[in-house]
């Protein structure tokens, strides 16, 4: 809508293609989960949070260090593990260690094997100012994690019961729904199909995109 004139749209001329994942790398595999949580060194009852993202400013770092001050403060039985690069990840590292939350955290760099810390993981936590359309929930979707994403995120990334949005106003309402949502175990083997049949798995998008190429797309 944003791209094409509304005649392109209308007249059925353009073709959506889902940014599909490898479902295979998704499936949630159990016992990926326990070599993952001994690697991290998480306990069987502690509850492994995680965010995957740039360190800048549209990802909201500081207000998931308000949520943890949070927790920390209950005496709340987890670890976060944050993942990626930016240009604020010092600012961040600096404010971990001011607020006394090093026990808290697990910072790691950019990685290639995300899915499976997905799959150690027990909550996904996306407390954006904004976002376009992310990948990272549809991945996480996949391996059965539940996700805890801000209002400010498109509702079309919701293709299962997993996500619940929230308002980023408060850091005390995302505290109470952690320890809610924590609560609750989850069947996570039967998201990989969920997540297929909604259209993001990456083969079916390679061959959408191929079939447009070849001209086998009615109407383009």
């Amino acid at each position: 809508e944003w791209k094409f004139p509304k005649k392109i749209m209308n007249e059925n001329k353009c073709v959506i293609v889902n940014n599909g994942i490898n479902i295979n790398n998704h499936t949630f595999d159990a016992e990926t989960r326990k070599e993952y949580r001994k690697e991290f060194g998480i306990s069987k009852n502690t509850k492994l949070l995680c965010n995957v993202g740039r360190f800048a400013l549209q990802k909201n770092h500081t207000f998931i260090l308000e949520i943890v001050k949070l927790l920390k403060e209950r005496k709340f039985d987890f670890k976060f593990i944050l993942i990626g690069e930016g240009e604020l990840k010092q600012e961040i590292l600096e404010k971990i260690k001011q607020f006394n939350l090093e026990e808290c955290f697990i910072i790691l760099e950019k990685r290639n094997d995300v899915s499976k810390i997905m799959m150690a993981s027990d909550l996904f936590v996306m407390p954006s100012l904004y976002e376009g359309f992310p990948v990272t929930l549809i991945e996480a979707q996949a391996t059965g994690l539940s996700c805890l994403s801000s209002n400010t995120v498109t509702q079309e990334a919701a293709i299962s019961d997993l996500i619940e949005f929230l308002p980023i106003e408060n850091p005390l309402i995302w505290a109470d729904k952690i320890e809610e949502k924590l609560a609750v175990a989850n069947t996570r083997e039967n998201y990989a199909k969920v997540v297929s049949q909604a259209g993001y798995n990456a083969e079916d998008s390679a061959k959408l995109l191929e079939d447009v190429f070849m001209g086998q797309k009615e109407n383009l």
